[in-house]
């Protein structure tokens, strides 16, 4: 997965050798993933209260505001602070509809911490999951409040890529991909 995404320009290590598959990751750079992925760019400059101009994620945080994928919180996006599962279910799918990519629904995926979701997050929980980009863990929980990890993030943009169908729809931890990557 990380090298496929690497080979496409879209993903690095946190080093030259390392991955670290079980770390939580932030906004900035989910919002960075998904520029790149998309090939998005900004035609306009935006003044956030939090980001940077010469932040390296920046204009992929710009880019995202400007098509609607992202919104801000009264100026501020939050850039360095983790981002939920059930954020990024609600960012992935405007991404989706935005970019007008071709995914199809399954049939309803019921989560047994399904009560947890967020009420503003419910919906694009359940289209993630219809969709197969993401998906719950081996309990069928979502997780809806935990900080998305570098493999989930990696697992969510490679469906988002791949012929615009999530085709593996197995759940992949940071510690099942690094096994299986033989990556730190």
């Amino acid at each position: 997965i990380v090298d496929t995404l690497r080979n496409k320009g879209i993903i690095n290590g946190k080093t030259k050798n390392e991955f670290a598959p079980d770390e939580g990751i932030c906004r900035g750079d989910f919002a960075l993933l998904l520029a790149r992925a998309g090939g998005l760019k900004a035609e306009k400059s935006y003044d956030f209260k939090d980001v940077n101009k010469s932040s390296y994620y920046y204009e992929a945080i710009a880019a995202l505001y400007e098509n609607k994928i992202i919104q801000g919180y009264d100026g501020y996006i939050r850039p360095s602070e983790p981002v939920t599962r059930e954020e990024v279910a609600a960012i992935t799918v405007r991404y989706i509809d935005v970019l007008g990519l071709g995914f199809t629904s399954d049939s309803a995926v019921e989560f047994a911490d399904g009560d947890s979701i967020s009420t503003w997050a419910a919906e694009s929980v359940d289209s993630a999951a219809k969709m197969g980009i993401m998906i719950g863990d081996n309990a069928s929980r979502f997780n809806p409040k935990n900080t998305l990890t570098r493999a989930e993030s990696a697992a969510i943009i490679l469906r988002l890529t791949e012929n615009n169908s999530a085709t593996e729809k197995k759940y992949v931890t940071g510690s099942a991909l690094s096994e299986k990557l033989n990556i730190v």
